[in-house]
């Protein structure tokens, strides 16, 4: 069986993305570490969607593999999910508001990084 080559960057990325992950919650062992990949992710995702996107450059290949492998299997929706609906109300809403704003907010810093570098603002 011939495995296509999209579906082998996906799979290599998405292995070392969840080893990452992995390794990233042995290190911070609380539950600031799902805040903390969601957040790495979501930062590292919009460099990499925005460069793209102001530089026009193509590279689909690496888009597959950190993108959608990578990035996709490093953040980890389900578990702040888990995490959240285990946690007193307010520390909830103080968990869904932390992970989304400032995942929202990173992104577009990274949004905005992407585009200085691209007119080389700096």
């Amino acid at each position: 069986m011939k495995i296509p080559l999209p579906v082998f960057y996906v799979a290599v990325g998405g292995f070392l993305g969840s080893v990452s992950r992995f390794l990233v919650f042995e290190w911070l062992y609380n539950p600031i570490d799902t805040f903390f990949v969601n957040v790495a992710g979501s930062f590292l995702l919009g460099l990499l969607i925005y460069y793209f996107e102001y530089t026009g450059s193509s590279y689909s290949q690496l888009k597959l593999f950190l993108g959608i492998g990578f990035m996709g299997s490093f953040t980890t929706f389900s578990t702040f999910i888990m995490q959240t609906v285990t946690m007193n109300p307010l520390l909830a809403m103080a968990n869904v508001a932390g992970n989304i704003g400032i995942a929202m907010f990173v992104v577009y810093l990274a949004r905005t990084g992407s585009f200085l570098y691209q007119r080389r603002v700096w």
